[in-house]
């Protein structure tokens, strides 16, 4: 606000003693004209103005534009931090989703006596939309799981890569 010197106290300090001195040198030379007449008058208007001036002007030289730097910083991180927390959440979503719908597809293939692995792969809405499957299978049980994985998960079976 007050900067001097880099300093907000040091400036308060001055301003509030500058303040002070132009009201007590006002009061002395208003106490010395006091009879003097019309000129008393004058100089009551010429010390008010002097007087107004002093607390005035300092006001004037007040920067906010560090405050206004400041408040921007904040924001950028703050959009920084979001960013980054947005991403790490979709990750982990995405991540949670693959995992279980991976063991859901490794279970049926239990509950059919079929040892397999799968790959999932999701779009951007976390949606499967092909699933790598590894492990043997009759054409019986391949077919079988195909339509299952289709049924369940709506994925097509042309999306469906056995290796």
């Amino acid at each position: 606000m007050f900067h001097e010197g880099g300093i907000v106290i040091t400036g308060v300090r001055n301003y509030t003693i500058s303040v002070i001195s132009a009201a007590v040198l006002c009061t002395i030379v208003i106490k010395i004209t006091e009879n003097k007449g019309s000129i008393s008058f004058l100089i009551k208007i010429l010390a008010g103005i002097f007087l107004s001036t002093s607390v005035l002007t300092p006001m004037l030289h007040i920067s906010f534009t560090p405050i206004t730097e400041y408040i921007n910083e904040i924001q950028t991180e703050a959009s920084f931090v979001t960013d980054a927390g947005v991403q790490d959440t979709s990750e982990k979503k995405e991540i949670f989703i693959k995992n279980q719908l991976e063991a859901y597809i490794v279970d049926k293939a239990n509950d059919m006596n079929l040892s397999i692995e799968a790959q999932i792969e999701l779009n951007e809405d976390m949606i499967p939309v092909k699933v790598l499957l590894q492990g043997n299978a009759s054409p019986y049980y391949r077919t079988k799981m195909e339509s299952y994985i289709t049924d369940t998960l709506g994925i097509q079976k042309e999306d469906q890569v056995w290796m």
